[in-house]
């Protein structure tokens, strides 16, 4: 047993020896540029070193750990210190090229921290500008380090298209896009129009599309010289006119102005035989001279009257040239005007038109009436009743042209129911109006119908003054018209009042009822037209109550045939007895002896 104790012990001494002894070697590992986990490794003699992690290093690939050249066989026994060097394979990226329209360019494959090496494409009508990576300019000499597909972007062709205006306001070059138009650019040139651009020598389309660098140059048209010569011993004034152009188009022109002398017009001659066309287009140079007319003055005396227009007080001839021009008609409470004189004394003619003979200043003295009826001129306003043979129109059936002396029509003159009114009132007879046949309304009577104010003018005295007085016996043929519209007929009724006091304001006017018409035609349309007469009559009254105007009520004259020498015109017996109303009505309106 102590032998064995000896034994196991001897045994234990010699292996604590031998383990003692055994050597360590250290392994390094390199990593090359990269990144490891270790940096060393110690082991014995003949013993294994395990895999550490693989090292990493940005843009390259670890392939293996190397010694000595060669790969390193991890399970190799170690019988020494050494190192070990990280062998690498650099990384390839992916450059896809979009060259959007443009030439074809093969996609690469660029090692980490590489640039890319890549003509530029081609597009036509573009110019390249560069590359984009997602929205953003791409810089090529930016080093590689991830895939990429980079766009091409391109921008248009621009040409430059210079000016040569030739001698017009300069203009700048312009660029325009590859294929777009020049449009609409129009130089200015004094006193000149713009006509065309030419290029080469020819006229230049502005809507041709621009492929290349051109030059333009500007055609050019004079302007037309216009000369204005005032004759006023103001400046010529020159003025230039465009192509199409009026000599309204120009302004500038102001109408000249002399002393003593009123501005006419413009003319082409200096003899004022071809006045200026202010809307004529000019087509050549022209010379514009003004033409002045002398000024005549009108002087009034208006003797105690007034007027309610403004008075003429200066003519020229020019105004006189194809016309006449009235005068107006003053006014004077208790008298009647009786016209414009030249002589104080108003001994002379009667001046009431200004007439091209006169050339000269004027001067004009008011001559007054008392305003008595005897002094009063009587007017008639009517149709065949109030005419007589002679005194009407041609081509209309005057009254008593179709009378005989056997049916006691025949009337003369002198027994006219208005000329007895105008001989016992004791005025004066003015014009009478009266036409056979005519109506109030134009409806029925045409132009002779007493609401027009052509028809109304003729009651002017032939000495151009208006009538003092005017008797109204109108509306027997409106009440002829069967199915009558009697709204219609006051309408005119009013008009022809209203055109009355347009012409003579101051006129007194009477307005005379429809007389008594017997049977005719049928039973049927005679009752008809009784009723119309009566409505007509109604608003002849009405409308003599709106005008504040006394009515002649000639239908209380008679009511029997015995007057009449057929179903409407009297005979003398119904002559006198119509102007024994008139008379009657007209003296109880005046005073027997002064209005």
């Amino acid at each position: 047993m102590k032998k064995l104790y000896v034994l196991i012990s001897i045994f234990m001494c010699s292996l604590f020896l031998f383990t003692g002894c055994q050597k360590t070697y250290t392994i390094t590992f390199d990593a090359n540029g990269g990144i490891c986990e270790v940096d060393t490794i110690d082991c014995k003699k003949k013993d294994t070193i395990y895999v550490p992690s693989e090292p990493t290093r940005e843009g390259y690939t670890f392939l293996y750990w190397e010694k000595d050249g060669s790969q390193f066989d991890f399970n190799e026994a170690i019988t020494s210190s050494f190192t070990l060097v990280a062998k690498w394979e650099i990384q390839k990226y992916d450059v896809i090229f979009d060259t959007d329209g443009g030439t074809y360019i093969e996609d690469q494959k660029v090692e980490y921290g590489k640039t890319i090496q890549v003509d530029n494409p081609t597009k036509e009508g573009y110019e390249f500008v560069g590359w984009s990576l997602n929205g953003e300019i791409y810089d090529v000499s930016t080093p590689i380090k991830n895939n990429l597909i980079l766009l091409a972007i391109w921008t248009d062709v621009k040409y430059t298209v210079t000016f040569d205006v030739a001698g017009g306001d300069e203009l700048e070059p312009i660029k325009i896009k590859n294929g777009e138009s020049l449009g609409k650019i129009i130089p200015t040139k004094e006193h000149n129009s713009f006509v065309c651009w030419l290029l080469n020598g020819e006229v230049y389309d502005p809507t041709t599309p621009i492929t290349s660098n051109i030059t333009l140059v500007a055609s050019w048209k004079e302007d037309y010289k216009v000369t204005i010569h005032y004759n006023n011993n103001d400046p010529d004034l020159v003025l230039y006119a465009k192509e199409g152009q009026s000599i309204n188009d120009l302004g500038g022109i102001d109408s000249p102005i002399k002393e003593g002398y009123k501005f006419i017009n413009f003319y082409y001659d200096e003899e004022f035989t071809k006045a200026m066309l202010i809307f004529s287009k000019i087509n050549n140079d022209i010379d514009l001279y003004a033409k002045f007319s002398k000024i005549y003055y009108i002087t009034y005396h208006l003797n105690g009257g007034t007027t309610k227009e403004e008075l003429l007080t200066s003519y020229v001839v020019e105004d006189v040239e194809n016309r006449n021009i009235d005068l107006v008609l003053p006014e004077k409470k208790g008298y009647f005007f009786r016209g414009w004189h030249e002589k104080e004394d108003c001994s002379d003619s009667n001046f009431y038109m200004i007439t091209k003979k006169e050339e000269r200043d004027i001067t004009l003295f008011a001559k007054w009436d008392e305003a008595t009826l005897q002094n009063a001129y009587l007017g008639i306003l009517g149709d065949s009743i109030s005419t007589y043979k002679g005194y009407i129109p041609n081509g209309f059936v005057h009254f008593p042209y179709y009378a005989s002396s056997d049916d006691g029509g025949m009337i003369t003159l002198e027994q006219t129911w208005w000329r007895i009114t105008q001989q016992t009132l004791g005025c004066r007879l003015g014009i009478n109006n009266s036409y056979s046949g005519t109506c109030v309304m134009n409806e029925y009577g045409y132009t002779t119908s007493a609401e027009n104010i052509s028809r109304l003018q003729h009651s002017t005295r032939f000495d151009n003054l208006p009538p003092d007085i005017m008797i109204i016996y109108m509306g027997n043929n409106d009440a002829l018209v069967q199915n009558l519209n009697t709204a219609n007929f006051e309408k005119s009724y009013r008009n022809m009042l209203n055109n009355l006091y347009t012409l003579y304001p101051n006129i007194q006017l009477f307005l005379g009822t429809l007389s008594y018409e017997k049977y005719f035609v049928g039973k049927d349309y005679y009752e008809e037209h009784v009723l119309v007469t009566a409505e007509v009559n109604r608003i002849i009254q009405s409308l003599a109550n709106e005008y504040n105007l006394p009515i002649i009520d000639f239908a209380t004259a008679y009511s029997d045939s015995s007057y009449l020498f057929d179903t409407i015109h009297p005979n003398v017996l119904g002559m006198k007895a119509l102007a024994n109303v008139a008379i009657d009505a007209i003296s109880k309106f005046y005073n027997p002896t002064t209005i």
